[in-house]
């Protein structure tokens, strides 16, 4: 068995809905995740600080720096202002659709220009962040995007882990039958030190499915499972038998 593993048990994409909010508050009040972050231009930001300042930022909470929106029914757009960031935008106003057009289109400088809003909003707002990410690893991708988000945690002295073999997610072809199997193939795999294991809980609720679908990746259906799989019985005690502890991002801060 390794020895000295350690794991961040972390949730994607707080403010998007108030169903992913609400389940992910559960996780966190209830200790079945140690950390969260958050993407600041969502429509349900602001209720994500309200959660932290009225739990006096007792919970793990970090920027998911946000540069795509993927969901027709739930568009974003960024926090700079548009004149700044024209090469962010389609021709609606909103973040490009993937991260392959967001890769392609987008101007390095203009990256830092909204990385750099989104951050100041948050503060402003009253977040007190642990930890910068970034939504769908879209500036992990390449070097130079790569040595932005460094910076910023540099800048702002907000750590950020990069995805090398230390963040484990979900595969986005597993199946519904395979859910718990494959997360424990995950867990089981986890390399000494700290690591990552980012899940996505969200109430399955009739709101969710018609902005992200039932039975699509990272759907209503997929955050339901997520929720029932960090809130069960059964891995509180799969952790403590495989010697994995559940730390948060204030280990990373030491």
């Amino acid at each position: 068995m390794k020895k000295n593993r350690q794991l961040i048990i972390h949730a994607d994409d707080l403010g998007i809905d108030r169903a992913v909010n609400q389940a992910c508050f559960l996780a966190l009040e209830e200790r079945w995740i140690t950390s969260a972050s958050a993407m600041v231009p969502a429509p349900y930001f602001a209720q994500v600080v309200e959660f932290a300042k009225n739990r006096h930022h007792q919970f793990d909470l970090g920027i998911h720096l946000t540069f795509t929106s993927e969901w027709p029914k739930r568009k974003l757009s960024p926090c700079a202002k548009p004149s700044l960031v024209k090469s962010l935008v389609d021709r609606n106003g909103h973040f490009h659709s993937t991260v392959d057009q967001f890769l392609r289109l987008a101007n390095l400088d203009e990256i830092i220009i909204e990385a750099n809003a989104q951050i100041k909003r948050a503060l402003i707002l009253g977040l007190k962040p642990t930890h910068l990410d970034c939504h769908m690893f879209s500036l992990y991708r390449n070097p130079k995007t790569r040595s932005i988000i460094s910076s910023l945690s540099f800048q702002y002295n907000l750590p950020v882990l990069f995805p090398d073999g230390r963040i484990f997610a979900m595969p986005r072809a597993t199946a519904a039958v395979d859910w718990e199997k494959s997360y424990i193939e995950m867990l089981l795999n986890l390399p000494a030190g700290i690591s990552e294991l980012i899940v996505h809980p969200g109430f399955d609720t009739p709101g969710l499915r018609n902005i992200m679908g039932i039975k699509s990746a990272w759907g209503s259906e997929w955050r339901r499972r997520d929720l029932e799989f960090v809130g069960s019985y059964f891995l509180p005690g799969f952790l403590k038998k495989m010697a994995i502890q559940p730390v948060d991002w204030k280990i990373i801060h030491k």
